[in-house]
């Protein structure tokens, strides 16, 4: 996975695709991406199972919308987002 000091792929190299999956290995990678990109947020200090469970929680709903940006590393970014933001 990336950092903020590796040299990132210009952006005609990514991929976004939404993501559906949940295979444990990568629910823990998205969560380590969260965690990564934001370390100071409330859910970062909650460490990596509580990620993973929300992030679990996300791909299951119907409601939740994830996006994952890749490219020849692997993850790079992701967006999550609700279908029904009323609920």
């Amino acid at each position: 996975m990336a950092n903020s000091t590796t040299q990132r792929s210009p952006i005609e190299a990514w991929t976004i695709r939404a993501y559906w999956d949940r295979d444990a290995k990568e629910i823990q990678l998205l969560a380590h991406l969260h965690r990564e990109a934001l370390t100071s947020a409330f859910l970062s200090q909650l460490g990596i199972p509580l990620l993973s469970a929300c992030y679990r929680a996300w791909v299951a709903d119907p409601d939740s919308v994830v996006f994952v940006a890749e490219d020849h590393t692997g993850p790079i970014g992701l967006l999550v987002g609700s279908r029904n933001p009323a609920k």
